[in-house]
């Protein structure tokens, strides 16, 4: 019986169920399933029917026959270039794509030590020369740990707009999340943060899993540490009237975090009403957006780094920054250090104004969407 390629792709789809076609389809090619020349066909959409039939019923002078010239004169055989290094460099966010929470959570990482080796060791580059990568997200809830993306998807990637710009390192990251995320979401192990229409409004590309990310009983926003198997902690500020202690609660937080920055990193979001700074240059801030904390200069300033132009620091007035904030996550360095944050710097009253905090900012949220007319309401 013929074994045709539909059927051997379906067996390695089977096999790894978060990979891509293309990725799929260099898997094929390292086991040596199929040549080089049927894997190009596949990449450049050529239906599996169509070679199937091809093989079945060869015709006699296949040989003379040039595949540019069946598959068009910008046919090339050649690989696209990637850059890994194995770590975070500047990068750009587009407007299009609102995954400020995951490059705000990388950059957070890679401001410290033990951050950095947890991005150096998740990234592996390809050993054959395909120019490809795998992510390894080994705090993923899911079976399959190891996520491959091809040179072929950071070239998509780069071309779509939708991805940070920069740094081929934090494309693969966003591939991954995304397909993690996707998966997670069919597999039932969570929901889609916000639904597609949501998502349309606000301009971004509803496609995608990490606009708005995903939600988990544990998390409102799952964060991209914890795919690292990197323990953290969302700390939701209460800015209620009648919640006097705010202050003083992100106070303590941001003295903990200045004291052990070597062990913890941190980033942030604002109210949605936040307008702070000139908006001519790079140093403003503003609301529904996220950013990684750099440094505190306790009681004085916090250094922030805006995932829209990552090269650049953005120093925040204490006083702004502590009325104005509405969560911050922290990642820790190992579990004696959040048990030690729990202890020392966690609001006691933590577990108690969680929900509360989170349905307040859930309204402003909400408030500020009307007032932009982006619901109907």
């Amino acid at each position: 019986m013929f074994d045709g390629i539909q059927s051997l792709y379906n067996k390695y789809q089977q096999k790894y169920p978060l990979y891509s076609r293309d990725a799929i389809v260099e898997e094929m090619l390292n086991d040596g399933a199929i040549t080089f020349e049927v894997a190009k066909k596949i990449k450049s959409g050529v239906s599996l029917f169509l070679i199937d039939n091809e093989q079945l019923f060869k015709p006699a002078k296949t040989n003379d026959i040039d595949i540019t010239e069946i598959l068009g004169g910008n046919f090339t055989r050649t690989q696209p270039e990637t850059r890994f290094n194995r770590r975070i460099e500047p990068t750009k966010q587009p407007m299009t794509q609102g995954d400020c929470w995951l490059l705000s959570d990388i950059n957070a990482l890679s401001q410290t030590e033990w951050g950095r080796n947890a991005i150096y060791n998740a990234i592996i580059p390809d050993e054959d020369g395909s120019s490809g990568v795998t992510i390894i997200f080994k705090g993923s809830p899911l079976e399959q740990k190891e996520i491959h993306i091809t040179a072929y998807q950071i070239e998509q990637a780069r071309k779509s707009g939708n991805y940070s710009d920069g740094d081929d390192d934090m494309i693969a990251f966003e591939l991954a999340t995304e397909i993690t995320f996707k998966e997670i979401v069919k597999q039932g192990l969570a929901a889609r943060k916000e639904d597609d229409d949501y998502i349309q409004e606000m301009g971004g590309n509803y496609r995608s899993y990490i606009f708005a990310g995903i939600t988990t009983d544990k998390f409102d926003q799952y964060p991209i540490s914890e795919l690292l198997g990197i323990k953290t902690k969302k700390v939701y500020i209460s800015h209620m009237k009648e919640q006097s202690t705010a202050g003083k609660d992100v106070d303590n937080m941001l003295k903990y975090l200045a004291q052990h920055k070597t062990n913890i990193s941190g980033w942030c979001a604002f109210t949605p009403f936040t307008d702070y700074g000139d908006k001519a240059t790079k140093n403003y801030l503003h609301g529904g957006h996220a950013y990684s904390i750099k440094a505190v200069n306790y009681g004085k300033e916090v250094i922030l780094t805006d995932p829209h132009y990552s090269d650049y620091d953005i120093k925040v007035p204490w006083k702004v920054f502590t009325e104005e904030v509405m969560d911050i996550t922290f990642s820790f360095k190992d579990n004696k250090t959040e048990k030690e944050f729990n202890k020392n710097a966690l609001p006691k009253n933590y577990e108690y104004n969680l929900k509360k905090s989170k349905k307040q900012n859930d309204e402003l949220t909400k408030k500020l969407l009307e007032s932009l007319n982006l619901h109907n309401t």
